[in-house]
């Protein structure tokens, strides 16, 4: 008789690949936002909205009259940007894309690889791993679980 889903090595697999492929989608979404705000950058006025844990603040701004709402890192910027310890009602620079005035960011990218590249390599080729364990459990290529010591 074969073991219950939650029992075979299916089930860390597919928690695995649900929390590996989270980080990975929104890896993949800064990887997104960096290339259009490199190929076509503007500058608005951000008013922030909020702050919440993490050192994330709320913003929004507008551009072309539509308003905008975004969150990122609150961000150590230039001498005259300079807003650290900004809170809600006051006013930021907010870099755009021109193309995608939706994707936008407190700071400017400096190149579309992300800051954890050495990481996202790493869960990448977990994700692959684990990918391969639902598919065929039996392969040479699946995850095994440590065998236990069975009494005599």
């Amino acid at each position: 008789m074969s073991p219950s889903f939650f029992q075979s090595a299916r089930f860390p697999a597919s928690v695995g690949v649900l929390f590996l492929g989270w980080f990975l989608v929104g890896q993949a979404r800064g990887v997104w936002t960096s290339y259009w705000l490199l190929k076509d950058e503007r500058q608005a006025v951000a008013v922030i909205t909020g702050e919440h844990g993490h050192n994330v603040v709320d913003y929004s701004y507008r551009v072309n009259g539509t308003e905008y709402k975004s969150a990122d890192r609150r961000r150590y910027l230039t001498a005259e940007h300079r807003y650290e310890n900004a809170v809600a009602g006051e006013q930021a620079v907010v870099y755009y894309s021109s193309s995608h005035p939706g994707l936008s960011r407190l700071t400017p990218p400096n190149s579309i690889i992300p800051d954890a590249f050495g990481a996202v390599i790493l869960f990448l080729a977990a994700e692959v791993w684990l990918i391969f364990t639902l598919i065929n459990p039996d392969s040479k290529w699946a995850y095994k679980e440590p065998r236990r010591p069975t009494a005599s």
